[in-house]
């Protein structure tokens, strides 16, 4: 194929697809290939940027999710996004113009450890 991924890199990011927590030994197996060179061929995708980890949310994890919103000071949005960022919960953080400019979200378990992270974690930053 002309854009370097082979007929092995598809069945590998296939078998990834249908069992994400798959070593390397059990790839090498369904793949034929060595365990070395499934992980070779794995960290060659991801450094070229044609294949990657993400997660979402699906039926079995349950979650609480707001937006949150603040208004930095100038020049300090920057540091707080960055911040904000380093905290798992937050799965994106945002700067924009304007009075409110910075926006994340964030995630929790349960009502009450968001409540947490809304009312004392976030506003600390």
């Amino acid at each position: 194929m002309g854009d370097g991924v082979d007929e092995l890199d598809i069945a590998l990011l296939d078998a990834l697809h249908l069992n994400p927590l798959a070593s390397f030994e059990e790839l090498g197996i369904v793949l034929g290939v060595s365990p070395v060179t499934a992980a070779r061929r794995w960290r060659r995708l991801v450094s070229t940027g044609r294949a990657w980890v993400s997660s979402a949310p699906g039926l079995q994890l349950p979650m609480r999710a707001a937006l949150f919103e603040a208004e930095c000071q100038p020049g300090a949005a920057l540091a707080a996004a960055g911040e904000l960022a380093s905290i798992p919960q937050v799965f994106s953080v945002n700067i924009t113009t304007g009075k409110t400019n910075l926006y994340a979200l964030v995630v929790a378990a349960d009502q009450p450890l968001l409540a947490e992270l809304v009312d004392e974690k976030l506003p600390a930053v």
